[in-house]
């Protein structure tokens, strides 16, 4: 058994150099070593950052149809990261091999680490660890802690093929948060029927026994707000309101609790892309509020069931409070410190039609630009559009923004996104862009975010072009380029190999239903 255990970690080390050299793997977004990465659950504690996450692999090591685990990256700093053993894992749970641990969430409390999580979107789980480094966590004996209350037959149920026309739901992703008097669960649901998504709320004195309290929110517009809700994360705010992320998967609200039920004042996008899933956020010890969003592989693994890997996360976004009483939505403060080779343009005047050609960057780049779109009396200025391109013929994508309509743009060989910035006539541009090998991720303005997926054939090999665009193509509008500055980004992988400690051989799955 030692020795098939040794050959398999073996196979395993193997595999993440293999990934690893894969083009399309990222520098410095966080990945799955291998297999395929799915929804977060992050935590910072003991003065770490540590981001679990869904991962799954199947026997093969294919990155489809595995039973769902729960991985574990963790950092100091938000710069450098050790992928750890899994944190969550079927066997060692009390639970057959070939079943889920779906989506759910962490909490620290007196020392320890609660971990609470549904298997097969059925009944509340939790395992608890001793430590704060998330590691050795032990389910709890009396578990099932939460199931669905008896007396709502409207409410959904696990997944049943046979009945699928009902699409029920079940249980889904527990999010935990402290209370004034204790300890609230929030839990992700859905009417039968396709009639809307749901949010239960249950509360805990002790995080151990769970009393169901009623429905916290439901979807008005089961067609624009989900006909089920998936990760509901809430989180208390300074002002004694709170927010709810993952309305329709890419939104979030900013309201407060009254008598168990959430009452919505203000709703905005913690994504304007719709290749982006899932936005949990946690707390730092200065206070910081941050998320890592899923920016999922449907292209790739649509045409490639066989690949090994599949899955990346966003950079370390903040949520900084705005004076709309909602949040602007950055890249982490900390990523500069993994900029290398500054390249700057600067000071440069252009007419409608003219592109700088800014070369070959490299596959891994943070580009950040500011434009003086000019005086907006004149005519032309309504037509008048700014940005950057990425690799040229049919592999092209383009970012860009328009004073036509205030809207930002990312453009690739698949999709087209669109997001509001509502600049203000005349006032600067602004763009951060980051590309890292098959990730796209922008920020316009103070904080609008879209992320996406490429596949450009070469990413060691793309050309960019900075461009403005305009009708007439004749017109003598002239914008400033203030500035445009290019870095390469190191890599985040810390170097130290501590996910094989404790991998084991994952068992077979036989897909049932949804997974």
């Amino acid at each position: 058994m030692t020795e098939r255990l040794t050959a398999y970690r073996r196979t395993v080390a193997a595999l993440r150099r293999e990934v690893r050299a894969d083009p399309w793997y990222p520098r410095y977004h966080l990945a799955a070593p291998f297999g395929s990465a799915g929804d977060t659950h992050p935590i910072h504690v003991g003065g770490r950052y540590h981001l679990t996450y869904q991962h799954s692999y199947a026997p093969d090591f294919r990155a489809m149809h595995g039973p769902c685990q729960w991985g574990h990256v963790a950092s100091a700093d938000l710069v450098t990261w050790t992928h750890f053993p899994p944190a969550l894992t079927s066997p060692e749970h009390g639970v057959a091999a070939d079943r889920h641990l779906w989506s759910g969430s962490l909490i620290a409390h007196e020392g320890k680490v609660y971990a609470f999580y549904t298997i097969e979107n059925r009944d509340v789980y939790l395992a608890v660890s001793d430590g704060e480094d998330l590691q050795g966590f032990r389910a709890y004996h009396a578990n099932p802690v939460a199931t669905l209350p008896p007396d709502h037959d409207d409410l959904g149920i696990p997944y049943d093929a046979e009945r699928a026309d009902e699409h029920l739901m079940g249980m889904r992703d527990p999010w935990v948060w402290r209370d004034r008097d204790g300890f609230c669960m929030a839990i992700g649901s859905g009417r039968r029927r396709k009639r809307g998504g749901l949010v239960l709320l249950y509360e805990s004195s002790d995080l151990y026994a769970w009393r169901y309290r009623g429905i916290l929110w439901s979807a008005a517009d089961p067609e624009r707000e989900g006909i089920y809700f998936e990760c509901p994360c809430v989180v208390p705010l300074d002002d004694g309101r709170h927010l709810l992320s993952n309305v329709n998967h890419r939104q979030y609200m900013v309201g407060t609790i009254q008598d168990g039920r959430f009452i919505e004042e203000q709703r905005d996008f913690a994504d304007h892309g719709h290749n982006f899933l899932v936005s949990v956020l946690t707390r730092d010890d200065a206070g910081r509020l941050f998320m890592w969003g899923w920016i999922p592989d449907k292209q790739r693994r649509t045409r490639d069931p066989d690949i090994r890997w599949a899955g990346v996360f966003t950079v370390p976004r903040e949520f900084i409070p705005n004076r709309e009483g909602m949040f602007d939505v950055v890249p982490a403060r900390e990523i500069a410190a993994l900029r290398r080779n500054h390249r700057r343009w600067t000071e440069r005047t252009f007419t409608v039609g003219e592109v700088c050609e800014l070369g070959i960057l490299g596959p891994s780049v943070e580009i950040a630009l500011a434009v003086d779109p000019g005086a907006p009396d004149d005519v032309e200025y309504r037509d008048f559009s700014c940005g950057l391109r990425i690799a040229d013929g049919p592999f092209a994508c383009e970012v860009t923004y328009s004073t036509a309509d205030g809207q930002l743009r990312m453009l690739t060989p698949d999709n087209e996104y669109t997001a509001p910035v509502g600049l203000p006539a005349g006032a600067e541009v602004r763009l951060r862009v980051f590309v890292d090998a098959s990730v796209l991720e922008v920020f316009a303005g103070d904080g609008v975010p879209m992320a996406n997926r490429i596949y450009p054939p070469d990413p060691a090999r793309l050309a960019y072009h900075f461009f403005v665009r305009g009708a007439p193509i004749d017109s003598k509008h002239v914008v400033t380029l203030r500035h445009l500055d290019v870095w390469d980004l190191d890599g985040i992988d810390s170097g130290e190999d501590r996910f094989t400690e404790r991998i084991t051989p994952t068992a077979h799955y036989v897909r049932k239903g949804r997974d």
